[in-house]
């Protein structure tokens, strides 16, 4: 059975939940979202590592310093600050969305911390490409007050297309503790160049788009841009597959970290 504590970092006391034994293994979850979104694939994963789900500083049950810095620079060095909190010399980083760029920085800039890791539904997006995002969401996805509107089951659906009117509901309640972070975190991710960052990445890396993920579009930027990285496309699986397909999500990350080795140069497809 999993347990929860904090570790006390520096900008404030992070939530976590840990199950299992082994090689340590750090999941991070999406914008808007909490380490809930992994409750189904942390069990999965605990039988062969010990392994950690994260809330992000101003996400879920975390703290809210309002005058945190919610870069995505800063979030992946709290990852790190974490890693040490916790005594974790080197872990396998696994991140969806948000927490895929997250696993992006954290391997470029501590390459010594993170000996693979896993990029699920990584957003391709340049700064261009992120302005014209950020336009779209402080016009739909943001109340006057910066608060995260709720989502119907249906526009949940347009990204997610394997949720149900339960995953919604929790998804909803979950976007509702973040408040007005989701939306620093939002800018924070559009003024990011993902494609800029990915050279860094040295480690073994599994990239993997659900095939009906709506920011599959440039999938090929992601996996190109890490040399040796393998992209995995899951089927009938949309921008949370940890939600939507949570035992194949598990079997394809542990088989990938316990089996994956560094390839000369490219991206291979499995």
């Amino acid at each position: 059975m999993a347990r929860s504590g904090y570790a006390q970092l520096k900008d404030g006391r992070m939530f976590y939940t840990h199950d299992g034994s082994g090689e340590p293994v750090i999941l991070l979850h999406q914008l808007g979202a909490s380490s809930w979104v992994w409750h189904m694939v942390q069990p999965i994963l605990a039988r062969q590592f010990s392994v950690y789900a994260l809330d992000m500083l101003g996400a879920g049950d975390s703290e809210k310093p309002p005058r945190a810095d919610y870069s995505l620079e800063t979030h992946a060095h709290n990852v790190v600050a974490f890693m040490d909190a916790m005594q974790i010399p080197t872990a396998y980083i696994v991140g969806n969305s948000v927490g895929a760029c997250l696993t992006i920085n954290e391997a470029g800039e501590h390459p010594d911390r993170v000996t693979r890791a896993v990029l699920i539904g990584t957003p391709p997006w340049t700064s261009q490409d992120g302005a014209q995002r950020l336009a779209q969401s402080r016009q739909n996805g943001y109340d006057a007050n910066g608060l995260p509107k709720l989502r119907s089951l249906a526009e949940q659906k347009v990204t997610m297309p394997g949720f149900t009117e339960f995953m919604a509901d929790q998804m909803n309640g979950v976007r509702a503790k973040s408040g007005m972070w989701a939306q620093r975190t939002m800018e924070a991710l559009c003024n990011y160049d993902v494609p800029s960052h990915l050279s860094a990445v040295k480690c073994p890396t599994l990239v993997v788009y659900g095939d009906r993920d709506s920011i599959r579009d440039k999938e090929d930027r992601v996996a190109k841009g890490i040399a040796g990285a393998r992209l995995h496309v899951m089927p009938a699986a949309g921008h949370s597959p940890q939600l939507e397909r949570p035992e194949e999500v598990a079997r394809v990350v542990a088989d990938f970290l316990k089996q994956a080795a560094p390839q000369p140069s490219g991206a291979a497809r499995r």
